[in-house]
């Protein structure tokens, strides 16, 4: 018997950054657009290391009481451009991919979760020299998923639902196949034992033809 899954409209608060930026004014405009779930993004004045942990616990609340005055729910929580634009969690350094994983990510899996939220994020892109190196580019891609393994591990710890990786659509931000996002999906499972998904982007998904490897007869 197939069964059809649940889908809600919802719609990310980064359209609001820098223009209606306080959980009051975006959880607002929102309402009165008739939408009821929110992705909120890093972007709009939550981000973890900007923003700073006193500050967040007061964004939280704040973000608790426009919901309830506006009747809408956070339905996830996803990271922005300050993640996307590094190597983050790929990085040659291991402090930085510490530094990524733990006072980053684990902190904004945290605000997640106590909004009763999901979490997903993109954080890490390889060098052109792990690309261009094969036993680099595995080892690099496999210290990645022991760090997302590590991520789905602090999930279930603190009873979240749902955290995944958002596919990219080039070959130095994996995921970018299906095959490659299978094949992710699985490894970090094996390494941990607990669930971690994939955030499909529709757009994404046209793009990666432009980004392979011109045939001798293409040329």
């Amino acid at each position: 018997m197939k069964i059809d899954p649940k889908v809600y409209f919802a719609i990310d608060n980064c359209f609001a950054s820098k223009r209606w930026a306080q959980p009051d004014e975006w959880a607002k405009v929102i309402s009165e657009l008739g939408i009821g779930y929110v992705e909120a993004s890093a972007d709009t004045e939550c981000d973890p290391l900007y923003m700073g942990e006193d500050y967040t616990k007061s964004w939280t609340q704040q973000v608790k009481i426009a919901c309830e005055k506006y009747n809408i729910e956070i339905a996830n929580l996803y990271s922005g451009h300050g993640t996307y634009s590094t190597l983050g969690l790929a990085h040659w350094d291991e402090r930085v991919r510490d530094r990524f994983r733990d006072q980053w990510m684990k902190k904004q899996m945290d605000t997640a979760n106590s909004l009763h939220a999901g979490m997903g994020f993109f954080a890490h892109a390889f060098g052109n020299y792990v690309l261009q190196d094969r036993q680099t580019y595995e080892d690099t891609l496999k210290e990645l998923c022991v760090n997302l393994a590590n991520i789905a591990k602090h999930a279930k710890e603190i009873g979240m639902d749902y955290v995944g990786v958002e596919q990219m659509y080039s070959p130095h931000q994996v995921p970018w196949t299906v095959q490659g996002a299978t094949q992710m999906i699985e490894n970090i499972y094996a390494m941990g034992n607990n669930p971690f998904y994939i955030t499909i982007d529709t757009g994404h998904m046209s793009g990666q033809k432009s980004y392979l490897k011109p045939t001798k007869q293409y040329l």
